[in-house]
Formats: structure tokens, C-alpha cells, sequence
């Protein structure tokens, strides 16, 4: 494994943490009444957003290493 496949490797941990993370993130803002409506409706829109181009590149990287192998 050369420098650039590790590096995009660790470049995949992370965006799948922070996937990981948005989704809890996402749980734990729909459980909190504290929060007014459209505040909450706007930091899930943020998380969304976020959460879909996380998974277009994990996409991508996955279709780049199902043709190389």
C-alpha cells in the first residue's frame, strides 16, 4: 500500500466517523424539546446536506476501488 492509497484510506475513516457522528448528532436534536422548531428544522437540513456529500464520495471511492480491483 503506497502513501496516496493510505491517505485516502484515512480520508474514508473519517468521512464514515463523521457520518457517524451527523446521524447521532441528527438523533440526538430530534429528542432535545428545547430547541425552537425552526432552529431544529434548519440544523437538520445543515446535517443533511452534509450527510449526502459524505455519501456521494464514499460512493465514488467505492465504485473507483470495485473497478480497480
Amino acid at each position: 500500500m503506497d502513501f496516496s492509497d493510505r491517505q485516502q484510506l484515512e480520508n474514508l475513516e473519517e468521512l464514515m466517523h463523521e457520518r457517524a457522528d451527523i446521524i447521532n448528532e441528527t438523533i440526538s436534536l430530534n429528542s432535545n424539546p428545547d430547541l425552537k422548531p425552526r432552529l431544529r428544522d434548519r440544523l437538520r437540513r445543515l446535517k443533511l446536506i452534509r450527510l449526502m456529500r459524505i455519501e456521494k464520495t464514499l460512493a465514488k471511492v467505492r465504485n473507483t476501488y470495485r473497478f480497480r480491483s
